[in-house]
């Protein structure tokens, strides 16, 4: 089970997002490793009944050459798997534009979800090599049928 948060966590991740990342680092990379660094931190919607599977991520998990996850996570109920693929982006980041009369996606923010897109189209066109590649990790229950988030 997870530990419950606590005040001073908080706090610390609240001005992880707020202050500007170090010189020469990128911001997403920063608060990526402070999630990892505080795993209680880090958001699993898609969990089964069972769980977070063996109370792990995978950091950086390469969908392909050129595609690239910031964490991957395995959850499975007594039938079936889910495995989430998850992308952060920088708090910084704007969501819609400026614009005051019309609300519109950002630039930043459909660069995005192209990404994510990107991430769908390869993964139902290679499911099985992706599957491959986590099948060590997708036991017992591997004959159990598995979605992709």
């Amino acid at each position: 089970m997870f530990e419950p948060l606590n005040e001073h966590l908080i706090t610390e991740f609240e001005t992880c997002l707020a202050e500007p990342a170090p010189a020469g680092r990128k911001k997403e990379q920063v608060v990526q490793e402070f999630l990892e660094a505080n795993t209680v931190l880090i958001p699993t919607p898609h969990r089964l009944n069972h769980g977070l599977h063996f109370k792990s991520i995978i950091s950086k998990f390469p969908i392909t050459s050129g595609l690239e996850t910031d964490y991957v996570y395995l959850s499975k109920s007594s039938g079936s798997w889910q495995i989430t693929f998850v992308e952060l982006e920088s708090p910084d980041k704007s969501i819609f534009t400026g614009a005051t009369k019309t609300v519109q996606p950002s630039a930043e923010f459909q660069q995005a979800v192209s990404q994510i897109e990107d991430w769908r189209t390869y993964l139902s066109e290679n499911k099985q090599e992706i599957l491959n590649r986590l099948s060590p990790l997708i036991q017992p229950m591997s004959r159990n049928p598995i979605n992709f988030k």
